[in-house]
């Protein structure tokens, strides 16, 4: 009888060590509508990039298109979640964003975040890119960190005109 109280408890043990293994991050985008927009721009005789910090200022970097606004843009904010586990107070986290493509009138050519709030800490701090890999501490039982994504943005010659949407994924694994 003890043999088989003692295998059951460790095949519930067993299943309950698969569940946290399989720990679940979460990763939301907000706002989830088309942003950062930057509005109407009067397309140049060159390729012009604009670049948008982590707090939504805008300034072209490159080219003769005008952007007819002057006002900051709404920047991307990420927000990872790590749902109730363990694993979650013991491992570090792995976040990566990577531009995947784009549709309509300009390309992401660069990406950039913000120095992290909530409870994201950078081990080693990330750079810009087309693919940002950062290791951030463990985030705790279901509790969350923040960041917010800056970008450049590459508006082609005597394009068309409209609205663009930018494709980028934003992935976090428990390492």
């Amino acid at each position: 009888m003890i043999r088989h109280l003692l295998a059951i408890a460790a095949f519930m043990l067993g299943l309950t060590w698969a569940g946290s293994a399989a720990a679940q991050l979460t990763v939301q985008r907000s706002p989830t509508a088309i942003n950062p927009a930057l509005g109407q721009v009067i397309r140049g005789t060159s390729a012009t990039t604009f670049s948008i910090a982590t707090d939504g200022t805008v300034t072209r970097t490159s080219g003769n298109a005008i952007r007819l606004s002057s006002a900051p843009v709404t920047p991307i904010t990420i927000t990872v979640i790590c749902q109730l586990d363990i694993l979650c107070n013991l491992r570090q986290v792995r976040v990566t964003v990577t531009i995947t493509g784009s549709s309509g009138v300009a390309d992401i050519s660069n990406l950039r975040i913000s120095s992290p709030y909530g409870l994201l800490y950078y081990i080693a701090p990330a750079s810009s890119g087309s693919t940002i890999t950062f290791d951030a501490y463990p985030l705790g039982l279901n509790l969350g960190a923040t960041f917010k994504l800056g970008m450049d943005v590459l508006v082609p010659a005597s394009g068309p005109t409209g609205y663009g949407t930018y494709s980028y994924t934003v992935t976090a694994v428990l390492l």
